[in-house]
């Protein structure tokens, strides 16, 4: 008896056909799309042009342990459709074409995980548990994109539209440190692509 396989690595690539912008642009929408919906009342990027890092940090309700366990999954989400503005974590699974590992870590409740991820093979993601950085002092979500092999960077401008928490704030951390810079921009008329982390 035989059975199915998937090309992990071409489906990855057709979701990031099937998006009209750029795949950094995409992932950076979906990113803050998902934080959104999670109920985020800040998220704050952080990037380190040195190791090609992009750390992002939400606020937002967080998953537990199983549920972080099927953010892992292709197709897989517990979001119900028409509702939410971001499309079941595909952000961040576009994340592994473009990076070598990424760390997510989150805290709910008294559930408090990480785990490492990467595109191993065409066919295999692997993931595995590891200890929390401590990027999420409460509650919320914080993802590292690591060893991005692709310029990580979001060119044009944000579509103003994919954002509807008119409160919720973005903050980019300036890697020289400093103040965070607060994007209050985001259901405004101008562009963002001037204060999006790029790098170089």
């Amino acid at each position: 008896m035989g059975e199915t396989r998937v090309d992990l690595l071409h489906l990855l690539e057709d979701l990031r056909d099937a998006y009209p912008g750029s795949i950094e642009e995409t992932i950076l929408t979906e990113i803050i799309a998902n934080a959104l919906d999670s109920g985020a009342r800040q998220i704050t990027f952080e990037c380190d042009p040195s190791s090609s890092t992009l750390t992002t940090v939400d606020n937002g309700s967080g998953m537990r342990r199983r549920e972080l366990a099927r953010y892992h999954d292709i197709a897989a989400s517990s979001k119900t459709r028409g509702q939410g503005i971001g499309f079941a974590g595909v952000g961040i699974k576009l994340g592994l074409l473009v990076c070598e590992e990424v760390v997510t870590e989150t805290r709910r409740g008294k559930s408090h995980v990480a785990t490492s991820w990467r595109l191993a093979s065409r066919h295999r993601a692997p993931w595995k548990w590891v200890s929390p950085p401590g990027l999420v002092p409460e509650r919320g979500t914080a993802m590292t994109a690591a060893n991005c092999t692709n310029t990580m960077t979001t060119a044009g401008a944000c579509p103003n539209d994919a954002f509807s928490n008119p409160n919720a704030r973005i903050f980019i951390v300036p890697t020289a440190g400093g103040t965070p810079i607060d994007l209050t921009n985001i259901n405004g008329s101008g562009p963002l692509e001037n204060s999006w982390p790029r790098f170089a």
